[in-house]
């Protein structure tokens, strides 16, 4: 029997082509054809960039101004520097003052005494006396200073400008009210 597709030569039966695409050929495009869908990206879709959170802001508090002396009616009384040296000052109502290292001392034999005055908010101070044991370097030299009232009644001295060095290291800073 004889098939239109098959013929017998020889004893042996062949194929006949169907008409298309050779197989290798047909393999290689399938092959690309995979290739490149599996390389594809995925549409690429915009992410939202993320945006950082606001800080919230504290409304400020104001730091409080605190008033200058304005007048020597402010200094009358005993004060003790705190910082630097300790010295003891008394401030008198006639625009004097008078200084030592020991508060029981300060009346009876002071190591310094001068004259004080308040003007445009700063304290002006002159040293006219001094004991043998503090020394005269500074006598008659003018110191200015601004002095701060504090909330809690204490006083803060802060230079402006005094070319005693001694004065100076022993007043700047915090004075605290003696009774």
């Amino acid at each position: 029997m004889s098939n239109s597709r098959n013929h017998q030569a020889g004893g042996q039966r062949t194929r006949q082509r169907q008409p298309g695409l050779p197989v290798p050929v047909f393999a290689l495009f399938l092959t690309l054809g995979l290739l490149l869908s599996a390389c594809q990206r995925a549409p690429v879709t915009p992410e939202a960039t993320p945006v950082p959170p606001t800080p919230t802001r504290r409304p400020r508090t104001p730091t409080p101004v605190l008033p200058l002396v304005s007048s020597p009616k402010d200094l009358e009384g005993y004060w003790h520097a705190t910082q630097n040296l300790g010295f003891y000052f008394h401030f008198l109502p006639d625009g004097t003052y008078k200084g030592d290292f020991y508060i029981d001392e300060v009346d009876e034999s002071p190591d310094i005494s001068g004259e004080y005055w308040v003007e445009d908010s700063q304290l002006h101070m002159k040293i006219t006396w001094a004991s043998e044991d503090f020394g005269n370097g500074c006598v008659g030299i003018l110191g200015i200073y601004q002095v701060q009232m504090q909330e809690d009644g204490n006083l803060n001295y802060m230079y402006v400008q005094d070319n005693c060095a001694g004065r100076r290291r022993g007043i700047v800073g915090l004075h605290e009210a003696r009774p």
